[in-house]
């Protein structure tokens, strides 16, 4: 194919001009019905454990995700809103936590309760290396002064 030069009225220009803005449109609108109707949603659900007693350790051992990050950079609305969403967010959350309390509630009060009994184990082992020490330092000082 050869490249010709094609000389246009003004009006020519124009009507092609809106022609290929409404192509753009037309594809654009077609776009964003597509990316409603298949869109990725995907749920994001952390399950994890925080330990106090050592520090703040969280282990996450599953992670999904209950967002598409397509809408938040690209001009289409999002699939569902943010009120949507965090409507969701919450919905999952309290049944997550609902489960994992129904079925390991005893368990989190005895993790608790353990957390307790090693804090009052560390202070009451100070006390012992303190009155030990005392004794220690009591008996060497009569041992001294009855040597003198």
């Amino acid at each position: 194919m050869e490249n010709r030069i094609v000389q246009l009225s003004e009006y020519e220009y124009n009507k092609l001009q809106e022609k290929a803005e409404s192509n753009d449109t037309k594809i654009r609108d077609l776009a964003e019905k597509y990316y409603q109707e298949r869109g990725v949603f995907r749920i994001d659900i952390r399950v994890g454990f925080q330990d106090k007693y050592n520090g703040d350790t969280v282990y996450n051992t599953h992670v999904f995700s209950h967002e598409n990050g397509l809408y938040k950079n690209d001009e289409f609305s999002p699939i569902i809103t943010e009120k949507g969403r965090r409507k969701i967010e919450r919905i999952l959350s309290d049944a997550c936590t609902e489960t994992f309390e129904n079925k390991f509630g005893d368990a989190i009060k005895f993790k608790n309760s353990y957390v307790k009994a090693l804090e009052s184990f560390s202070i009451a082992r100070w006390i012992t290396y303190t009155i030990a020490f005392s004794g220690w330092g009591v008996a060497t000082v009569l041992l001294i002064n009855s040597i003198l």
